[in-house]
């Protein structure tokens, strides 16, 4: 392309450059010829470059770009929820069949109220025997009993709630009381009572514990009209059915 345009700007430089520079004495003409046949192919070359408009591409391969990744984070693992306590034996009860040691404390227990039909049992297994039985009463009135801790079980039926260690049934041990299981010492002082004669066929027995056998009887009485009794400070218990009010009088 380039000696092509030379070819046709070396005409135009001729109508250019005055003839009488073309006319020259032969060395110094061909001196001028030499001149121009140069500059001529410069300007050709240096034209060809600037308005052929052509572009010369980068060749190279372009280097990857790396981006980087930031790592997941990692998932926290839950705390495993600790197993709930498995709850104690009971120190409260109402109605039912209870395991002693399992289900319910062993120790003295009173109830909160006794129907007509308050039933309980001290058992020794649970086959339904009567040789299965410790002790066992029915009762209306406040009930004291002490769960062996080694009774199997202790069966409850219209007897109210049961209550380890019970407070006092009475707010002084020397206030007047009626009918019920009293400890000797926390409700009732020791000392001479003397009941108020109302009661028919009055019923009250000393007691040296409360497991309900008859092994634990000290004393007892059951009989019309008024009754004296001496409660020792000894005595665990004292019981009392159908025999009005007692009073201390000593």
């Amino acid at each position: 392309m380039r000696f092509l345009e030379w070819l046709v700007l070396l005409p135009l430089w001729r109508r250019v450059i005055p003839d009488e520079v073309w006319h020259v004495p032969a060395a110094v003409g061909t001196g001028i010829a030499w001149v121009v046949v140069i500059v001529i192919i410069a300007v050709a070359s240096g034209g060809g470059d600037d308005d052929s408009g052509a572009t010369v591409q980068d060749q190279s391969t372009p280097e990857p770009t790396i981006t980087a990744t930031a790592a997941p984070e990692a998932t926290p693992t839950p705390e495993p929820t600790p197993a709930p306590e498995p709850a104690g034996p009971a120190s409260t009860f109402g109605s039912g069949t209870f395991i002693v040691g399992t289900e319910i404390e062993p120790g003295t227990y009173a109830n909160s109220g006794s129907s007509i039909f308050c039933y309980w049992e001290r058992m020794r297994g649970f086959g339904g025997t009567p040789d299965e039985i410790i002790a066992n009463a029915v009762a209306d009135i406040r009930q004291i009993v002490t769960i062996s801790p080694t009774d199997a079980g202790f069966r409850s039926n219209d007897c109210g709630t049961w209550t380890l260690n019970p407070p006092a049934a009475t707010a002084s041990p020397t206030d007047p009381f009626g009918e019920g299981i009293y400890q000797v010492g926390v409700d009732i002082a020791a000392g001479t009572w003397v009941n108020d004669g109302v009661g028919v066929l009055c019923y009250w027995a000393r007691l040296s514990g409360f497991g309900g056998d008859v092994s634990e009887i000290i004393a007892t009485d059951n009989r019309e009209g008024q009754h004296i009794v001496t409660i020792e400070a000894s005595d665990s218990g004292f019981d009392s059915h159908d025999c009005g009010i007692w009073s201390k009088i000593e």
